[in-house]
This record gives structure tokens, sequence and C-alpha cells, in this order.
């Protein structure tokens, strides 16, 4: 198949909308036939070699969307290759003389017929629009793909800040939520109505409606049409598609002006509609620009809120969904309404741990807090994180991450003159953990330091917390006095608990049902056994170094190998092993010992696979491979440049050898079906069944690593049940790690939040940042997927 001359394409553009294409692929191609006509995509389908047609197109078309987006080629070449086959079949069956779409996925009673999806891939995947649009019309495209929900209003303004046309629209492209296969055809759509001309497709289209039932297409035919093909050279894909060629210019105008007033609107819309209290559902119709929202506390919410507005340093402790958000904001409205009526010094600060708590609870604030009192939210990412001090004086209410005030208050010459004294009021969102090490202890250490030497006005300080812990206390005496620690470091007089009106408060927090499911293991079939020889394979050989080394600790530490190879002992076991070896090479006379060397490259690749023994018993085999591969991916550079040393190059041998086992009948995760299935019976029933509750019922999975995250949702957002995949599964991870190592920004952290808040995300795969304080409405489902926390974190999930 000879590529057209007007489908050269840059192949970062093209992996770009290829990708963005993966949802529509797995929902409307059936593999077996494209891959029956491309030599190179079969060569990519071990499942179709190994088993041939028998195989599930679910299951092939999962595998060849994966091969295209793992296409690392300089030219893109499965993709190109993609691109060729749907282009070919589209004109064979397009000219009329065949008209089964073998190789599409529509039901006779779809919402889209085949040849119209075949027309709007190939429009799509020919990329043509890209050159063709101006600013303008870009521009327009974005509001419009944003007005339908397809891309978050955060990523319409970050495309429409761009610099051309080419730029936005990829930066669409990219943006594309996830699980919205259908999100293709509102985009041609805005395209035809920016460029409202027939094509031949079109006609093609409505000719087909009248086309009586014809033979199956063979491939023997495609062929014979791929030769007719090449011989018409002066034929391209654009002229198939007759695609925006000869369009005039957009007529209507929309300028960058009408952009920024159209995402203002946007703004205060959803300021309008923000609500973020889960005991409470006021009314979405209030304007933002109204004096408050009604702050009126239920009878329980009275007795959690009097200590605190009596002025006392206090912990309110009450469970989750309880509205102990709710009752600070009313503490800190009463608070800034007297101390304003006495004429008093009224500054606030809210701390919260992380920045999407930050972000949820300065949100809150601001839609009960009358506008009068000023409110602005800091964290590690604002302009202001090193300038807090000089917009202080500005702001009632400031919302922080304590670590922002910790560099404000502490030291010999605070950047705040007066340290922690310049505020009335501190209150501690998930005070439970100001104990040693934390940044609210770091606080209170500064506040108790100046209480002790001076005289000083300092603030009252409320905590709030849905259990306060006793870390590891076994007897009762030792839990209380864990609890009176946290309290002697928040400097609190009392805890405020609901005791009157505990019926109340019964009646009306919802009392999760706990159900415990036992894990089942994988530890007899190939793929286990292969990874457990390769890790002995791996012990015998530091043995044998460490002998070499005459280190009496090592060798200790070698008769001490724990023989559960996926327990988190072994995995302190190597790392006891490498910090033993690294102490060895920092010394003067061992830099060049290669044995050492070697020793620290074993425990690098034995901590590898302590992790993928255990992400096996809970995700797909191709999950733990693309780990491994990860992990690796700094030995497979450094061969390739004939970098790695003797010893390097076998031990990376061993993961080669793990990469070449068969993937058949390795996808059979049982801990992963039925995870699905109780995913399925808590958040979805049969179509047509749905009542709306369970239509809008959101759940979140938590579980130990940023990887399993990732695999968890992928394994959603791939998966062959189409229910599943309209769920919309997003990952959570901290901004602790870059983006390249599985964390997220803060700006992606909050989207992702407003997403599963506003229902378009009803399922999250969270690591423990999620854990605490995140308040979301109609979340009905929690898993803890071989996740164990402490006593805190089981009662925050709760």
């Amino acid at each position: 198949m000879a590529e057209m001359k007007n489908l050269v394409l840059d192949p970062q553009y093209l992996k770009i909308i290829a990708k963005s294409l993966s949802d529509t692929f797995v929902e409307y191609l059936s593999p077996q036939p494209i891959l029956n006509l491309s030599p190179l995509l079969k060569s990519q389908s071990k499942l179709f070699i190994e088993t041939g047609i028998a195989t599930g197109d679910a299951e092939l078309i999962e595998e060849l969307v994966h091969c295209l987006n793992e296409d690392e080629s300089e030219g893109a070449e499965l993709i190109v290759e993609l691109r060729k086959v749907l282009h070919d079949l589209h004109h064979v069956l397009g000219s009329g003389l065949y008209a089964d779409y073998k190789h599409l996925n529509c039901q006779p009673d779809g919402s889209h017929e085949a040849c119209y999806v075949s027309s709007v891939l190939i429009r799509l995947m020919d990329g043509s629009f890209l050159s063709q649009l101006s600013q303008q019309e870009a521009c327009k495209i974005c509001s419009i793909m944003c007005e339908k929900k397809f891309i978050s209003e955060k990523s319409s303004e970050m495309a429409l800040k761009k610099n051309n046309a080419i730029e936005i629209c990829l930066e669409v492209l990219t943006s594309i939520r996830q699980r919205k296969p259908d999100w293709p055809f509102e985009f041609v759509e805005c395209l035809k109505s920016i460029h409202p001309v027939h094509s031949d497709n079109d006609q093609v289209r409505a000719k087909s409606l009248t086309l009586v039932q014809k033979p199956a297409i063979s491939s023997q035919t495609v062929e014979g049409a791929h030769e007719k093909i090449e011989k018409e050279s002066n034929y391209s894909l654009a002229e198939a598609a007759n695609f925006l060629e000869t369009c005039p210019p957009l007529s209507s105008k929309f300028s960058e002006d009408d952009s920024e007033k159209y995402f203002a609107a946007l703004k205060r819309e959803e300021q309008k509609h923000m609500t973020d209290f889960s005991d409470e559902s006021d009314s979405d119709d209030d304007d933002s620009e109204n004096e408050m929202v009604n702050l009126a506390l239920r009878h329980y919410q009275e007795e959690l809120a009097q200590d605190a507005l009596a002025g006392k340093n206090t912990i309110i402790c009450a469970p989750t969904g309880s509205g102990k958000t709710r009752v600070a904001t009313y503490v800190i409205l009463e608070h800034l309404k007297k101390r304003e009526g006495a004429n008093l010094k009224k500054k606030v600060a809210f701390l919260a741990r992380t920045v999407p708590l930050v972000m949820q609870q300065f949100k809150s604030l601001k839609r009960y807090l009358p506008n009068k009192y000023l409110m602005e939210n800091v964290t590690g990412d604002s302009e202001y994180s090193m300038n807090l001090h000089k917009l202080l004086d500005h702001y009632d209410v400031v919302v922080m991450t304590p670590r922002i005030l910790e560099n404000h208050v502490t030291g010999e010459d605070p950047l705040i003159p007066g340290g922690l004294a310049a505020f009335s009021l501190l209150v501690f969102d998930e005070c439970h953990h100001t104990r040693k090490g934390e940044a609210y202890n770091s606080l209170m250490l500064s506040y108790l330091h100046t209480k002790m030497k001076s005289s000083v006005d300092l603030p009252q300080v409320v905590g709030l917390t849905a259990s306060i812990g006793v870390e590891k206390a076994k007897k009762v005496s030792e839990a209380e006095v864990n609890i009176l620690k946290i309290c002697s470091n928040l400097d609190a007089v009392c805890i405020s608990m609901v005791k009157k009106y505990e019926k109340e408060m019964e009646e009306l927090v919802p009392v999760p049902k706990e159900e415990i499911k036992l894990l089942k293991e994988r530890d007899h079939d190939e793929c286990s056994e292969k990874i457990v020889k390769i890790i002995k394979d791996l012990e015998q050989r530091a043995l044998q170094l460490i002998k070499e080394v005459e280190h009496e600790d090592l060798e200790k530490l070698m008769k001490k190998i724990p023989q559960d190879k996926k327990s988190q002992q072994y995995g302190q076991w190597v790392v006891m092993m490498e910090k033993k070896a690294m102490a060895i090479a920092r010394q003067p006379q061992k830099e060049t010992n290669t044995s050492i060397h070697s020793i620290l490259v074993i425990a690098y690749h034995l901590k590898a696979y302590n992790v993928a023994l255990d992400l096996y018993d809970l995700v797909q085999w191709r999950d733990v491979l693309d780990f491994l591969k990860k992990h690796f991916n700094d030995f497979c550079e450094r061969k390739a440049k004939g970098g790695l040393t003797r010893a390097e190059d076998t031990f990376y041998s061993f993961f080669k050898e793990l990469e070449q086992l068969q993937r058949t009948k390795k996808n059979n995760n049982r801990n992963l079906k039925d995870l699905k299935k109780v995913i399925k019976r808590n958040l979805l029933q049969e179509e047509g069944t749905q009542s709306e509750s369970r239509k809008i019922s959101k759940g979140i999975i938590f579980v130990r690593t940023r990887f399993l995250a990732h695999a968890l949702a992928s394994s959603m957002e791939n998966s062959t049940d189409g229910l599943l995949r309209g769920l919309g599964t997003s990952v959570f991870t901290g901004t602790e790690a870059p983006e390249s190592e599985g964390g997220m920004t803060s700006a992606q952290q909050e989207e992702i939040i407003d997403q599963f808040m506003n229902g378009s995300l009803r399922l999250l795969v969270a690591t423990s940042v999620a854990e605490e304080g995140l308040d979301i409405p109609e979340c009905n489902l929690v898993i803890k997927y071989n996740h164990v926390g402490n006593e805190v974190t089981t009662v925050q999930m709760r």
C-alpha cells in the first residue's frame, strides 16, 4: 500500500490523534479483518498469531490499541499502517460495490451507521484539518467541545492560550475525556458547521441507505483494490474525504476577547453551582454574588460548635459526612462577626495538608461566607507561596497548606512579624496529623514556645478530625495517652463530640456496610515461577559477590533471606542489603570495587521483582511487564549504546527472557474479575433497569502505589465490558512525584475532583492522597484493593 501524497503528517501529531481515538477504536473496530489485511499489524499481535481468529475481538482490539499507544517508532509506523488499511477499506466499500463493513462493530440499531463511522475515522486519521483551520475556527471548535463536556473548562482554557490552530486542536485532542468514544462524531459536526460543504462521503452515506445486502468483502477483493489504488498514483485520502478543501473562511466572529468572555461566564457558572458539604443539598440556584447562603446548623452540629464558639481551643471530632467543614465555617463566620463588632484583629488561617483539600475547603468557605470577608488560597504552586506576608493585610481568611505558613512564621526572623500572633483563629483540617515530624506539629511548637515566653495575644485553635487515632496502642490506657498527646500538641482544652444529639446524627449520617473478600494468590503458574526463579538466581549471585567482598554484616544478612519473595518483609530485606552495600561503596578504598557495584545492581533488580510479584496478584500480566520495562528503561537505553557492564547485561537479560513469555491466558486475573464484579454490582445495573440513584453512584479504589493506580484505571478504561468502559475512570495521585512517575499536578488534581463531583467521572483509583478529608457527595463505594492502613485511614476511608 503506497502512502498518499498529502498524507504527510508529523508523526507526533499523528500519535496524538491516534491516542485520542483509542476509546473509539475499542468501541467500533473489529480487529480481525484489519489484522488479516496487514502483515505489519498482524506481526504485532501475539494473541492473533497464537490463537488466530478464535480469539475474541475484545481482546484483540485491546491489544491492537495497546500496541498503537506504545508505538515508539520515529515515523509512527503502526499508526500509519492502520490509517492506510482504514482508508483502503473505506474506499472499496464506499465505491458502492460492497456494503458490509466487516471491520466495524456497529449494531443495526446503533446511533451511527458503519459508513459514517468509517468516514469520520479516516477524516480524523487524515489530519488535514490541522493545517486547514484558522486560529479563530480552532478556538470555536475548542469552545464547542468544552460546551458539550468532551473536554474540561481548564483544558479548554489551556488550548485557547496556544499560538496557532494546530496547537489548539492538538491540545483539544490531548484533553479528550476518557471513555467518550463518540466524541469524533461531535468533532466532525463542529467542523461541518464551520465549513458547511457536502463531501463525497456524505453522498456515499446517503447512497448506502438504499443498498441491498451484498456478499461479505474478502481479503482477496481488498488486495485487488490495493493494486487499483496503487495504480491511481494521483489518488489521495483528502480527495476521498473531500474534507475542508475548498471551504471559505469562518464568517462568524470569534476573537480572543470572545473566548475570554466565554470562560469568564463559565467561571461564574462554576461558582454558582459549587457545593462541597456532604450532609446538605443546597440549591444550585444561589447566585455567587448573593451575600451568603444559609448556614443553619442541625442540632448535633450546633453541639459540635459550642466549645469553639465559646472561644476555647478545641478538637471537633465527628464521623466523615457529618458536616465538620460546615461547623468550622459557622465557627469562622461567628468569629469574624464577633471580632469585627469589637473592632479586634480578625485574621483566619485554614490549614489543609494537601493541595486538593486546600482547593476544596477554599471553595466551601467561599460559597458560605459573605463576600465582604475577603479570601485567598495559597499552595506551593501559588505565586504567593513565599510572599504570604505581602498579601496577609488584604485578606480576612487564607486557606493554605501548613508548610506555607510554617515557612513564614518559624525561625529567628519570621517573614510575618509576630509569627502566629498575626492571626486570630487557626483551623487545622485532619488535625490528628499534629504529631512529630509533621508541619502541623512544627507550627504548634512555635505557638507553645510563644505562649510560654510572652503574653502576646495568640489565635484560637480549632482542630477537625474523624478519628484522633491511637497509633500502636494495645491497651485503653495507652490509647488515652496518645489522645491526650494530640490534645497537648494542639493546646486543646476539650474534645467536642456529639452526645446529646447522637441519635439525630446517627439518623442523618450514613453508616457504611463493610465486606471483606480475600484475594487469591497466583503462585504456581509459569509467570510467577519464572520471576521467583530469577530472584533466587540473583540471590545466589549476590551471595558469591558478598563472599568476594568479605563483609561480615552482609554475610549475616544473606543468612536471613525471607522465603516469601512477594512480601513486604522481603522488600525491606533488599533495602537493608542495598544500604549496607552503599555504605561500603562510600568508603574510599571500595570506590572502584566492581563486586559492590554488582551487588547494588542486583538489589535494584530484586526490588523490582518483589513489586512485580505483588502486582501479578492484582493486575494483568502485561501490566507487570510494563512496570518492569519502565523500571529497567535506563538499562535498555544504555544497552543500545553499548554502555552496560558484563554483570548489568547479564541481569538485564533475565528481564528480556521474562518479556518473551507468551501473553495468552495471563490476562485472566481472578482478583481483577472479582473487583470488576463488585464495581458493577454497586455502581451499575443492567441496561434499562438503572435507577436514577444508581446512575450517579460513584466509587473510589484505594491502592498502595501510583503504578497500581494507573494499571487498574487502564484496565477499567480498556475493559471489554461496555458498562465498565462507560463508567468514567481516572487515577488520583499525589503531587510529590513527577508526571513521568505517575504523579499529578495540583491543577490536574483539581480537575479530576471537579469531574468526579459533576459525574463525568464516576470511579477514581487513588493512592493515600485521597484518603483524608475529600468531601465527595454520592460516593457510595470505597474499595481497599490490597491496601491495609491503620485505624485512622480506615475511619477516613469510611
